[in-house]
């Protein structure tokens, strides 16, 4: 067992521990400086294994013949990308892409992966590139295959070790021949159609021009800031394009569907001309490193203004207005002292009619400021709008139907994450209700619906009818989805489309209506009991009152329906089989005679 450092304590990295029974461990190697490890065992002799470990934020190899008694360094492989040095192929990323496979059938054959693969015949003694990221300067000439930056895993093919799938930011990869490839480019193929698997941390939908199709930009994590022009949504796959790759972060579609912004990480943006052409304008709006990874950002298409987290030259927290021209943005920087006393998690710019713009900023440390003139440093006032009940990281801000009408959100555990106020910033009331202990990322309204408001979790959308209560009742909200976390939620105006913008499964879209909203009555919910909720055979029902005809229905985590049955329901258990379903979560839905509830349940 290889082991990683505790994050808060800063220890327990850098080992290599035995065990023959998984109860009892014994520590056999300490790196120095050590911390993620990782390990690959010979198929064929029980004293050999080879380590790779990031030691000193670089990745380090080593060998044993003797069962860890002597642990010898490797040499390194030097890969041919010239911003990658000859002394870390990881590129100070070995505490993310780290992997290390060796030949089930031949010990001196090796694979590792960093930034990209590597190979060696020799038992470690040299090596050859197997994948390039990008014709980068010294890797154009190389006749190898192209597999996406950042290689996590590799999976030999079980009874050809010559195959493999590899796992990388990029999705996944198939290795028709691997001992071919150090000569072929066409040896290793992508095969992400129809993979939907992607991050993204920020998206937005153009609220103009969707008569012919949907146009959606995003961030994503390691694929860019991607942009769907002219979508058809859920007809299948839709092609996206984008100018940079790597990391994308905020990105937005100005409401007149003039611009948009694509986000990168740092403070990187850029403005594109839109709607997009052959010939559209674009320019750099700003490029520093004083931004977070993924930073926090915020369009406001009424003044045209973007907004970003930014530092001062002797390092204290800003944030960056940019106005943004048709060919160019000027850009000045707001700083104060509540500003400098937290990092901003959360911008929302107010939609409402006013002479000069408005900004709200939560903050990493449960800050709540609305800036009044936030495009002058010098004529803003800030306002301290927040509850001294707040408590955690700022994750989401919406405003409703006027300036007085604010929701927040936090991202945290153990606290209270849902938080709405009426008047301002006055008082503030919480919202969580019979919300599980999870993080909440993104919260909206339904326009038509007022009580009715979804919010994006860590486990994917919840909705509640009934906002205005003490004591809203969450229910799950899946509809297609499955169980993800979800980043952002953003409404196209014009006919009520919600855009959920999902870290792991790429965007859904779906429609607040007027008859959205349950009337479900809350106490008589509470009422249904469903039991257990780990089972290998059997549901159980059962209610207080009486049923009559109620739909009952099963969804797995991709939403699809796999049991329905319409039955009555009272203090009369009522049996559900669910031994013919496949080992999972599942979702049971019960709806009719004025009530609806979902339960969530793990099938053995």
């Amino acid at each position: 067992m290889g082991s990683i450092n505790t994050p808060g304590f800063g220890g327990g990295g850098g080992r290599i521990y035995s065990s023959v029974n998984g109860l009892t461990w014994t520590l056999l190697e300490t790196l120095n400086d050590g911390n993620r490890v990782e390990l690959a065992a010979s198929k064929t002799n029980p004293n050999l294994m080879y380590v790779l470990a990031e030691v000193g934020r670089q990745a380090n190899l080593f060998k044993t013949e003797d069962k860890f008694a002597t642990l010898p360094r490797l040499p390194e492989p030097n890969d041919a990308d010239l911003n990658i040095p000859n002394t870390d192929f990881t590129r100070q990323q070995a505490f993310y892409d780290l992997m290390i496979e060796t030949s089930p059938l031949n010990d001196a054959i090796i694979y590792v992966g960093g930034i990209n693969m590597h190979a060696s015949y020799n038992g470690g003694l040299s090596w050859n590139q197997v994948s390039k990221w990008s014709n980068n300067a010294n890797m154009d000439d190389l006749n190898i295959p192209f597999v996406h930056a950042d290689i996590h895993s590799l999976n030999f093919h079980p009874t050809d070790p010559t195959k493999a799938v590899i796992g990388s930011d990029g999705g996944v990869s198939l290795a028709l021949s691997l001992p071919t490839s150090i000569t072929s480019a066409n040896s290793i193929r992508d095969r992400i159609l129809g993979y939907n698997v992607t991050q993204f941390y920020y998206g937005d939908i153009a609220q103009a021009d969707f008569e012919d199709g949907d146009e959606i930009v995003g961030g994503t994590q390691d694929n860019g800031s991607p942009i769907f022009l002219n979508a058809t949504l859920g007809t299948g796959l839709s092609n996206t394009f984008d100018f940079l790759g790597g990391d994308g972060s905020y990105s937005a579609i100005d409401d007149d569907g003039q611009y948009m912004v694509l986000g990168y990480t740092d403070r990187f943006h850029i403005y594109l001309e839109y709607p997009l052409t052959n010939t559209s304008n674009s320019y750099t709006i700003s490029d520093e490193d004083d931004g977070d990874f993924i930073n926090v950002a915020e369009l406001d298409s009424r003044f045209d203004i973007l907004y970003s987290n930014s530092e001062t030259p002797t390092g204290a927290n800003s944030i960056t207005a940019c106005t943004l021209g048709p060919q160019s943005a000027q850009c000045i920087e707001l700083t104060g002292a509540s500003i400098a006393d937290g990092r901003a998690t959360a911008m929302q710019a107010a939609p409402f009619p006013s002479a000069s713009p408005t900004l709200v900023v939560g903050t990493e440390n449960s800050r709540l400021y609305l800036i009044q003139n936030s495009n002058s440093n010098f004529a803003k006032t800030i306002i301290d709008i927040g509850s001294p009940d707040f408590l955690g990281s700022v994750s989401d801000i919406e405003f409703g139907n006027s300036s007085q009408e604010i929701f927040v959100t936090f991202h945290n555990y153990g606290v209270n994450n849902i938080w709405y106020t009426a008047n301002g910033g006055t008082t503030w009331s919480q919202k969580d209700g019979n919300l599980p202990d999870i993080p909440v990322k993104a919260i909206l309204r339904n326009p038509l619906q007022p009580n009715e408001v979804i919010i994006g979790t860590q486990t994917g959308v919840y909705s509640t009818a009934d906002f205005d209560s003490d004591n809203p009742t969450w229910t799950i909200s899946m509809n297609g989805m499955t169980n993800v976390p979800v980043y952002d939620l953003d409404l196209r105006v014009a006919d009520n489309t919600v855009l959920a913008t999902t870290h792991g499964r790429g965007m859904f879209t779906g429609k607040f209506t007027a008859g959205t909203v349950s009337t479900a009555n809350p106490e008589i919910t509470q009422q249904m009991r469903v039991f257990p909720t780990q089972t290998a055979s059997s549901l159980f029902i059962e209610s207080d009152r009486s049923f009559t005809n109620v739909d009952i229905a099963i969804y797995n985590l991709s939403g699809q329906q796999v049991y329905q049955n319409d039955r009555s329901i009272s203090n009369s258990r009522e049996t559900i089989e669910v031994s013919s379903l496949a080992s999972g979560i599942y979702f049971l839905k019960i709806q009719g005679d004025g009530m609806q509830q979902t339960t969530r349940f793990l099938k053995e």
